[in-house]
C-alpha cells in the first residue's frame, strides 16, 4: 500500500510541478491588441504591460504571436494560421516588466475565411515555445476583396 501511495504522489508531482512553474511566469496585464495592415502586409502588436510575476525566476525567451484561429480559443493546442510574430527578448528577470509595448512586424495573409484572432505570449521552455498567456478577440472575416486594416477596439 505504501508503494501505491508513493507512486501516486510521484505521479502527481511529476505532472503538477512543471505546470506550476509554467503558470508562474510572464503574463499580460492591462489591454492587449493588434492591428493587421493588409495592404502593407504588417501586424502591429500592442500590450499595456507584460510582467514576470515570479520574482524568484527569470523567464525563458519570450515571443508574441498573432494567430488567426479556426475556432474560438480557450487554451491548449491552437489550430489556424500564424499571421505574425515578434521575439521580445531573452526573458524577463523576476518581477521585471515591459510597459507600453508596441511593435510592427511583417505578416503573412491567411487564406480567405472566418477567424478568431488571438495574441499569444510564448515562453521558450527547453526546445519548444509554450503558450503562457493569451488574449482573444471577436471573429473576423477575410475575403479576397478585404483590404485596409483590421484591428481591435481594446486600445
Amino acid at each position: 500500500m505504501k508503494l501505491l501511495h508513493s507512486f501516486i504522489l510521484f505521479t502527481c508531482l511529476s505532472v503538477c510541478l512543471p505546470l506550476l512553474s509554467i503558470s508562474q511566469t510572464a503574463r499580460f496585464e492591462g489591454n492587449v491588441g493588434y492591428k493587421i495592415d493588409l495592404d502593407a502586409s504588417k501586424v502591429e502588436f500592442v500590450a499595456e504591460k507584460i510582467i514576470n510575476n515570479n520574482v524568484s525566476r527569470q523567464t525563458g525567451a519570450l515571443t508574441l504571436q498573432l494567430f488567426l484561429s479556426d475556432e474560438e480559443y480557450s487554451g491548449g493546442n491552437i489550430k489556424g494560421y500564424l499571421c505574425g510574430e515578434h521575439a521580445l527578448n531573452n526573458g524577463l528577470k523576476g518581477g521585471e516588466s515591459i510597459i507600453y509595448f508596441k511593435q510592427s512586424v511583417v505578416c503573412t495573409r491567411p487564406p480567405n475565411g472566418n477567424y478568431y484572432p488571438v495574441v499569444l505570449l510564448l515562453e521558450k521552455n527547453g526546445a519548444e515555445n509554450v503558450i503562457i498567456d493569451y488574449e482573444t478577440f471577436e471573429a473576423i472575416i477575410l475575403k479576397k476583396s478585404t483590404s485596409g486594416s483590421l484591428s481591435t477596439n481594446k486600445l
